[in-house]
């Protein structure tokens, strides 16, 4: 058994280091195959992965359970925001954001809206999750304003107090 280093590489007797990053398993026991064959005339060498650890993506805003999560299989957005414990009270379900990577390496960005996902029942906007996406759930509006309005209050002083004597248009006693 051999692990798969952060780097992608994997080191084998006789042979050293190889990329293993970015091969299928079958293309990678045919290149292992081609370098064992210098030592070993009839060698066949069978690749199976036996974990996948380093599928990651990242979940992100109002969710119960914000956090990186492990996609051991084939994963979309409302199965990824299910295992981080669904939504919060304050979740902005209508602008979830998706970025991902672009072939070219460019971060991209998707607004999904998981009513219509999970209310109408569109599974043709729930997307695939890939390696290494972000997703965020922003807060509602109402949520950031009574966010907001908490925050004002908290720097009023507890204690105050007001003093003295006023009149509407009439005559003072």
């Amino acid at each position: 058994m051999v692990v798969v280093r952060p780097d992608g590489a994997i080191s084998l007797p006789f042979i050293g280091d190889r990329q293993a990053a970015g091969y299928t398993p079958a293309e990678l026991g045919g290149m292992l195959e081609e370098s064992y064959r210098k030592y070993i005339a009839q060698v066949s060498i069978k690749v199976a992965v036996s974990v996948a650890r380093s599928n990651k993506c990242y979940i992100l805003g109002e969710v119960t359970r914000p956090n990186f999560y492990d996609l051991p299989q084939p994963t979309t957005l409302t199965q990824l925001i299910s295992m981080a414990g669904g939504f919060s009270r304050e979740a902005n379900t209508h602008q979830v954001v998706v970025i991902s990577r672009s072939e070219e390496g460019k971060p991209e960005a998707r607004v999904i809206d998981m009513d219509s996902v999970i209310g109408e029942g569109n599974i043709g906007a729930d997307i695939p999750i890939k390696q290494y996406d972000v997703v965020f759930i922003p807060r509602t509006k109402l949520a950031t304003a009574a966010l907001s309005g908490e925050q004002l209050w908290r720097l009023i002083p507890f204690s105050f107090s007001v003093s003295g004597t006023y009149s509407l248009g009439g005559s003072a006693p």
